[in-house]
């Protein structure tokens, strides 16, 4: 646990950046794929800003 993955010299990142990253990629995208069938429906307005 806690192993570099891949050989020495290259760029690495630990496991649980190899999972945290698809995580927080497929909530934001979740996240902006239903605000705009929200939007598309009419259900709420797309209004940046406050």
């Amino acid at each position: 646990m806690g192993h570099p993955i891949g050989p020495p010299g290259e760029l690495r990142l630990s496991t649980f950046s190899h999972t945290l990253l698809p995580v927080l990629a497929g909530f934001l995208g979740g996240n902006a794929i239903g605000n705009g069938a929200d939007v598309a429906l009419g259900c709420t307005d797309n209004e940046p800003g406050p």
